[in-house]
Formats: C-alpha cells, sequence, structure tokens
C-alpha cells in the first residue's frame, strides 16, 4: 500500500504502477504526462475510488492549489498458489 501526497507544484519522476485499486483521501488536480509524450489532467474528487490497470510509464505534477493525497494498493503479483 502506497499513500502518495503531491503539494500544490509538487511533482514525482518517471516511474510506473501494476494494476491496484487507488482512493482519494485529499481533492485536487493532477497532470500526468506519459514517456510517449501523451498528457492527462486528473480531477481527483475526496472519496472517490476505482481500480485502474496497469500504468505505462509516466509522470505525475500536481497542478491546483491544494495539497492532493491518495492511497494506492497496488497487485504484484494475480498468480494463484494452489
Amino acid at each position: 500500500m502506497v499513500v502518495d501526497t503531491l503539494a500544490p507544484g509538487e511533482s514525482e519522476a518517471m516511474h510506473s504502477h501494476p494494476a491496484g485499486w487507488y482512493y482519494v483521501t485529499k481533492p485536487g488536480i493532477m497532470r500526468v504526462t506519459y514517456a510517449d509524450g501523451k498528457s492527462i489532467i486528473w480531477h481527483a474528487k475526496e472519496g472517490e475510488q476505482s481500480w485502474m490497470d496497469a500504468e505505462a510509464p509516466h509522470r505525475s505534477e500536481n497542478i491546483g492549489k491544494t495539497t492532493l493525497q491518495y492511497v494506492l494498493v497496488e497487485v504484484k503479483s494475480a498468480s494463484v498458489h494452489k
């Protein structure tokens, strides 16, 4: 489990994520720029939650005026042991 917190103007280095679930604890606005140059804006709402597929390498930047925070539970392996 990861708790990710970005203050206004703060950014993260290029990284990727396996599939997982997220829950927003502090709303905000984030720009996500992928290694291929594609960019999206995420308007994260408090209480928002969802499953997300694995993400390609990207850089995240808080472009809002408030601190953004979310909890991310990453699935490292989906293999089943019998």
